[in-house]
């Protein structure tokens, strides 16, 4: 048997060899760092459902182009950030959010005119940007750009300087924003090596782009075997995140190495077989959606009080969200409920939309509700008011609440001579439904009703 290095650290040069009858073999260690790079690149490239992204990379650097969001990583350094800028004869008023290298995610926002702004002929971006690298900026950027006058547009080059004080790992970099156009940026990244160049299986470097995230692993074994099972689960998870990767439903797909798990954002419902028979077995895993669309305005208010009701006490959550992160609320909320039940998965893309998915429950997939109210807090099953709710033709589900309802549902059909089939509960009901959306029950939440 070989003999492992100590707490599985492999280091470039590490060696193992036979001699049998003067005649030599022997396998060694070789520097991972360019099969990584390729995989991240390949990662990169199926993960864009836009095509839009170029990406090229050598055995030390990765280029990405074409970013139009945002981009965050780990365990990865910022070599330089390129931003290009259209309508440059328009003299086009920026803002940027610029990294403070600081080690965290803090941002400090400039503002700066791109063009002639002073009409002596010549181009004053740079001038105009250096100006505004104050504070906890100041001596943290070098600043160049170049111009196409043919094409009226600008480059902007911004490289962190390298220095003692500055931490050039994990940057979170976004677009250009202005009132009128789009800009677009440029970046070139290198994966940082581990310390004293040794490696563990496990080890890993990944970037997030358009909040999708992408995962590269690090050291594996180059030739798994039925004998080998830490190879065979490796290659494994990354022949199935590759095939996650080519459904267009699938929002992300986050491999970690580090406990051989995959997470999956997708919005449709979904179930995972699995004929492992490892310890814990989950042969089974079915899931339910939904999506929760939060207006400008709703965003903006202090504190919601948002709920999920469920007929399993274990599945309900009841919070009080309030944002004070000075991130986006939608990702903030997404935050607020991924770590107060376990059950529930939460993701967004950005947007004002928020998709929860129920995890680990085998039922037949049921009505949730997702309640807000601006006004006064949240509606659950001991705090309403008299409704009055009227429907039309066609076939209905309406269910009442606490205090006097007043329902009003249409039987006969305005289309044909068939009576619709309407079901009306006054309080406190619940609709179960079957996967193929025919109703499985429906009855009361409340048993003393």
């Amino acid at each position: 048997s070989l003999n492992l290095p100590a707490n599985n650290q492999f280091t470039i040069g590490d060696r193992w060899s036979v001699t049998v009858d003067g005649i030599r073999s022997e396998q060694s260690f070789t520097n991972p760092m360019p099969g990584i790079y390729n995989d991240l690149a390949q990662a990169i490239t199926d993960n864009d459902a836009s095509a839009l992204l170029a990406v090229t990379n050598t055995a030390s650097q990765l280029e990405i182009n074409g970013l139009t969001s945002g981009f965050s990583s780990e365990n990865i350094t910022t070599e330089q950030t390129q931003f290009q800028f259209p309508n440059v004869s328009s003299n086009i008023q920026w803002n940027l959010a610029l990294p403070v290298l600081d080690g965290t995610d803090t941002t400090q926002n400039i503002s700066f005119t791109v063009g002639d702004t002073d009409d002596d002929g010549t181009d004053d971006t740079q001038s105009n940007v250096e100006a505004q690298l104050t504070g906890n900026l100041l001596n943290k950027y070098t600043v160049g750009t170049t111009l196409d006058s043919a094409a009226d547009s600008l480059t902007l080059t911004i490289t962190p300087v390298a220095d003692s004080g500055h931490i050039l790992t994990d940057l979170p970099w976004t677009a250009p924003t202005s009132s009128s156009n789009a800009a677009t940026f440029d970046i070139t990244i290198s994966l940082n090596l581990p310390a004293n160049n040794q490696f563990t299986i496990g080890d890993r470097w990944s970037v997030a782009i358009e909040n999708k995230l992408v995962t590269a692993a690090s050291v594996s074994p180059a030739n798994p075997t039925a004998t080998n099972a830490a190879g065979v689960l490796t290659q494994s998870l990354k022949s199935l995140t590759e095939q996650f990767l080519l459904d267009p439903n699938v929002r992300f797909v986050s491999y970690n190495t580090k406990n051989n798990s995959l997470e999956i954002g997708l919005s449709n419902p979904f179930s995972i077989n699995s004929t492992l028979t490892s310890s814990p077995v989950r042969t089974t895993l079915q899931t339910a959606s939904t999506t929760i669309n939060l207006t400008d305005s709703e965003q903006s208010i202090p504190d919601i009080n948002f709920n999920v009701y469920h007929v399993d006490p274990s599945y309900q959550i009841h919070i009080t969200h309030t944002n004070n992160t000075g991130t986006p609320y939608i990702n903030s909320l997404a935050t607020s409920l991924n770590n107060h039940n376990n059950n529930y998965f939460a993701f967004t893309d950005n947007s004002n939309r928020l998709e929860l998915i129920k995890l680990g429950n085998t039922d037949s997939f049921e009505v949730h509700g997702f309640y807000y109210d601006t006004n006064d807090g949240y509606t659950n099953t001991n705090q309403s008011t008299g409704d009055t709710i009227n429907t039309l033709n066609g076939d209905d589900i309406v269910l009442g609440g606490t205090a006097g309802d007043t329902i009003t549902a249409s039987v006969i059909s305005l289309t044909t001579d068939n009576t619709d089939r309407d079901i009306v509960l006054g309080d406190n009901g619940l609709v179960t439904f079957e996967e193929d959306g025919s109703i499985l029950q429906a009855t009361t939440t409340d048993s003393s009703i």
